[in-house]
């Protein structure tokens, strides 16, 4: 009985009870996740990656096999597991990886090959 007072009557009541219940949940999540965002380790990021294994690259480029062997031994004592491989190797990243699971089926649910597919698009000049 003492519940009834607390649910809204109209669908004004009812709406400003979903859109304040909406941003206490927001707040409490994100000081959530702020909290854990901040307890976590820092992880690198793609550019610093990419910056430093570019940096390695450009020293390993002009130096010679000694000099690689120096180079790889001090970028494992950085923590990095790096080896020399053959330029063959690259020809197994020049296309990108297929994606598998439910989520690739949804995904090709929703957007069929003929949405897809720019070919099948027409684009309407209006000037």
């Amino acid at each position: 009985m003492r519940l009834n007072r607390l649910v809204p009557g109209t669908i004004r009541g009812q709406i400003t009870f979903i859109i304040f219940a909406a941003l206490l949940t927001v707040i409490v999540a994100g000081r959530a996740l702020e909290r854990w965002a901040k307890a976590t380790p820092a992880r690198l990021n793609m550019e610093t990656i990419t910056e430093r294994v570019n940096a390695i690259a450009q020293l390993l480029r002009f130096s010679n096999p000694q000099e690689r062997d120096l180079i790889l031994a001090n970028a494992g004592r950085a923590g990095w597991k790096l080896s020399l491989q053959p330029i063959s190797v690259s020809e197994r990243f020049t296309e990108s990886p297929e994606v598998g699971g439910a989520a690739a089926s949804v995904v090709e649910w929703l957007f069929p090959d003929r949405w897809r597919n720019a070919a099948h698009w027409r684009l309407a000049d209006f000037s």
